[in-house]
């Protein structure tokens, strides 16, 4: 008799077998994940060590004395244009935060030390360090949230200085410290909130004083919620029998964005016809909506055909 399918004995051999390989198997892949993990992240910590470096070739003023030591965060590396501003941690799957750091001495390699953190050129030891930013507080003014939203051509206070009303360490008041301001849109980074055009901009305020380096990231986001402008040539016209009708020509809609390269233009919804072979009262609704979605109010036209 012919045999159709597998026995359950059959199955459970096959599961079994599955199972074996798998057990063997996973230890050595997830050794190799962990590996390829290290060796990226030793990676990007180098990019950021060789960018600090270019940095102090440019800055000397950087380079410390005997037995000195210097910092440099990463936001004043991204505002200079020497490291990806995108550039990731492996650990978290996300951008380093602005506040890393490379400290940089004039001294010799300690014993012991992680070298896969350090970068010597010179008599300069490059360290690359995380923060500890849970000794920070930065606040900003009382108008400014971790999440804002504008609506296109509101006004809205510019990234600066100004804005930060305080910074503590340890429960303690900070002056004194270097403010570092980095404008991120679309994964670039430019200039200030363009309030102009819609986007999402991420604002990271970063200080600085010694080894005290912290940052703190809020969200602007400008959205269009203006309804478009809808304006009729007239509340009533009157045609003769048998004319030509073309509904667009009535009306005309304006919207905010129409001059920007945001794709604000508008357009027109007509719901109603005209019948210019009888005589009669046509009722025409008018509405006009954006891109964004925004609608005017309805407006009503009346045509007479005579």
């Amino acid at each position: 008799m012919k045999k159709n399918g597998f026995t359950l004995i059959e199955l459970l051999a096959v599961m079994v077998i599955i199972v074996l390989l798998f057990s063997f198997g996973y230890p050595a892949i997830k050794q190799a994940l962990s590996y390829s993990k290290n060796n990226i992240k030793n990676v990007q910590i180098n990019s950021i060590l060789t960018a600090a470096y270019n940095y102090t070739l440019e800055h000397t003023n950087y380079l410390p004395e005997i037995g000195d030591t210097t910092y440099i965060s990463l936001a004043r590396l991204k505002q200079a244009g020497l490291i990806d501003i995108n550039i990731v941690d492996p650990d978290t799957e996300q951008p380093f935060k602005d506040d890393v750091y490379v400290s940089v001495q004039n001294a010799s390699i300690p014993s012991g030390a992680d070298l896969s953190l350090i970068k010597k050129e010179g008599n300069y030891l490059y360290t690359f360090s995380y923060n500890d930013t849970a000794t920070f507080s930065i606040n900003l003014i009382n108008s400014i949230n971790d999440d804002n939203t504008i609506d296109v051509n509101d006004s809205y206070s510019q990234p600066s200085s100004d804005n930060i009303s305080s910074v503590s360490y340890e429960g303690a008041s900070l002056t004194g410290y270097n403010t570092i301001i980095n404008v991120v849109k679309d994964g670039y980074m430019v200039s200030g909130v363009d309030t102009s055009k819609v986007g999402i901009y991420k604002i990271t305020y970063t200080v600085e004083k010694n080894d005290k380096i912290a940052s703190k990231t809020i969200r602007v986001t400008v959205n269009d919620e203006t309804a478009p402008e809808l304006t009729l040539t007239s509340s009533t016209i009157t045609l003769s029998v048998g004319s030509t009708c073309n509904l667009n020509e009535y009306a005309t809609c304006d919207d905010n964005l129409s001059d920007s390269n945001d794709n604000g233009n508008c357009e027109i919804i007509i719901n109603g016809t005209v019948d210019t072979n009888k005589a009669g009262s046509y009722v025409i609704k008018y509405k006009a909506r954006d891109s964004f979605g925004n609608t005017s109010d309805t407006k009503t036209l009346i045509i007479k055909v005579e």
